[in-house]
Formats: structure tokens, C-alpha cells, sequence
């Protein structure tokens, strides 16, 4: 040793193996079974916006080695890659009679089916000679949703309280989604958010972005913590911050953070499409975005017109809530 006294001699030390602990099978098992879930969650951003998800690189070195190393262990160990997929350029219209993605860091069908709360068997219709465990890799186009296709979702078109026939939000500009199982809801709403969301991108293309967080899951029903969500007519988004106080994430607004330029792009093309039922917005920020909507030149007449639709709503200083009417060939909605 480098700090050993002069002259100084110690017994030689022989390693120890200590014996080997043979632990159950079925222990092994349970616990090959928690990582591989825990893989999952990580390496597709399944904790949402939980403080842990929020500390993770997923993107990072220690994370593509994991998923390398877990790779070459076979299926007993096999750990889905981050399907962080962008929507191929939909037509000008967002007409969404499709909605496919492209892989970027690879997976399966069995995946995806897991990651977007789908049945695997609808997955399978949408792209036909793909085995549900086939590893695709980065650039690999899936389809999500085609319209017309039958879907054996098992809901009913006349249950009133959940959602059928549902489209789930696409990848696109001027948008992160949080949840992909909680990105579904009626072709009106999606068509609707998808279209004022490009328009914000076109005008402010540097961000930041609207976070989408809750609308709906792939069959509707009761969304915990939610009473609405039920039927594919609701979202909540985020508030554009003023670009130095972008946190990536929900924010506290007030006059300081909020951005009544940004926003406003984003609610008046919102609103312009003519589904837009209820907007829930805190009152201080209603009179922020108020006050810029009558400096852009609109008539006030316009102004009272538009205004007309938001509700103030408790809790809402950190995100809004949009409610969509419904579709017109919809009998059940109310």
C-alpha cells in the first residue's frame, strides 16, 4: 500500500467468497417482473409528471445503456425502448382520417398497445403482418387510428358515458403530450385542438409549447381525479408562459408569468373553430387576455362575443379546461 509505515509488513489477505444465496424462483421472478415494469415506465415517460419522472433523463446516457444492456438478455428481460414518436405531416385540412407515428428509438405493437391503453387486436388491424412482439425500429411508421375501421374496443355507440370511435391527439408542433393513454377523445375535439395548436406553432414557432396533459382514455369513462373527462369533449392544457419563465411544465400564473400575445393566438384560433362550448380560466388571467384581445384591433362587440364562452373556475391558475360541444352526428352526447 502506497501509505503503509516503513517497514512495515502485513499478512498476506486471502479473498473471502462468501456462499452464494439461492433465492426462490418465484422471488426471482416477482422481482424480474418490477423491473422490467419499472423499465417500462421509465423508458416511455409512464410516470407522467411525477417528481421522479421530472428527475429522469430519459434521453440520457444511463438510460440508453440500460436498455441496451437489457437487449441482449432476451425476452425474460427485455425492456421497450421510448416510443417518442412524431405524427407524419397530416393533410392541410387536419382532415385526421389517419393517425400514424414514427418510431424513433424503437419498440413493439405490445408496447405501443400498453403505452397508449389500446387492445393489442385493434393495433393488429391497424398494421396488418406486424407480429406483436416484433421489435421495429427507429423510423418504423405505426398506425394508431384509421377512421372507419371496427375496433374491438368493447364500447358500446350508445353508452352515454363513454367514448367510441375515439381518435387520440397526434404528435405535432407547438405541443408535448404528458399522457399518451389520456390523449383520446372525439374527432371534433382532436381536429379542433390539433388545428389551433398549428397555428399557434406557425405564429410563435420558437415556443414554448402548450402542455396536454388530461382528456380522455381510449373508451372514455369515469378519469381519476376527474368528474368530466368521461366522454372525449375535455381538455387540459397548460397556459403559454413568457419565455423566461418556461419550466416545461404547469405554472402558477399571474402578470408576471403569463403571456396574453401567446395565448391569445392560441384561444383565438381555438375559438374560431366554432366547437369550442366552455373555456375555464382563472378571472385574473380572463382580464389579462381580455385586455390584449381589445388591443388587436377587434371590434368590441367581437370581443364580448368571444369572451362570452370563459368561465372562471377555482384551481385554474395553472392549467385551463376546454369543454367541446358536441358532434353533430352524436345523439347520445349531452
Amino acid at each position: 500500500m502506497d501509505n503503509e509505515a516503513p517497514g512495515l509488513e502485513l499478512p498476506p489477505i486471502t479473498p473471502q467468497t462468501p456462499p452464494r444465496r439461492r433465492w426462490p424462483a418465484w422471488l426471482l421472478g416477482a422481482g424480474l417482473g418490477v423491473a422490467a415494469t419499472a423499465a417500462a415506465l421509465l423508458a416511455f415517460g409512464g410516470f407522467g409528471s411525477s417528481a421522479l419522472g421530472s428527475m429522469v433523463d430519459l434521453e440520457g446516457p444511463t438510460t440508453a445503456a440500460l436498455h441496451a444492456r437489457a437487449q441482449g438478455h432476451g425476452a425474460a428481460l427485455a425492456m421497450p425502448g421510448r416510443i417518442a414518436a412524431s405524427l407524419r405531416r397530416v393533410h392541410p385540412d387536419s382532415s385526421l382520417e389517419t393517425v400514424p407515428y414514427i418510431i424513433q428509438s424503437g419498440g413493439t405493437l405490445a408496447d405501443l398497445s400498453r403505452i397508449f391503453g389500446m387492445e393489442l387486436q385493434d393495433l393488429q388491424t391497424l398494421n396488418p403482418g406486424v407480429a406483436p412482439e416484433h421489435f421495429m425500429p427507429p423510423g418504423a411508421s405505426v398506425l394508431l387510428y384509421r377512421r372507419g375501421v371496427a375496433y374491438a374496443q368493447g364500447v358500446s355507440p350508445d353508452d352515454p358515458e363513454r367514448l367510441y370511435g375515439a381518435v387520440p391527439l397526434p404528435e405535432g408542433p407547438g405541443r408535448r403530450i404528458r399522457r399518451r393513454s389520456r390523449s383520446w377523445g372525439t374527432l371534433t375535439m382532436i381536429r379542433s385542438l390539433d388545428t389551433a395548436l398549428r397555428r399557434y406553432a406557425e405564429a410563435w414557432p420558437e415556443g414554448p409549447v402548450l402542455i396536454v396533459s388530461d382528456l380522455s382514455t381510449r373508451t372514455g369513462g369515469r378519469l381519476k381525479p376527474h368528474h368530466s373527462h368521461r366522454q372525449g369533449r375535455d381538455a387540459d392544457l397548460s397556459y403559454v408562459p413568457r419565455p423566461e419563465h418556461d419550466n416545461g411544465g404547469f405554472l402558477l400564473m399571474d402578470e408576471r408569468t403569463f403571456d396574453p400575445a401567446r395565448n391569445w393566438t392560441f384561444y383565438k384560433a381555438l375559438l374560431d373553430t366554432g366547437e369550442v362550448e366552455q373555456i375555464l380560466m382563472d378571472a385574473r388571467l380572463q382580464r389579462l387576455l381580455r385586455e390584449h384581445a381589445a388591443q388587436t384591433g377587434l371590434p368590441a362587440a367581437e370581443v364580448e362575443r368571444l369572451f362570452a364562452r370563459f368561465q372562471h373556475w377555482d384551481g385554474h391558475r395553472d392549467h385551463v379546461h376546454i369543454r367541446f360541444k358536441c358532434a353533430s352526428d352524436d345523439p347520445h352526447c349531452r
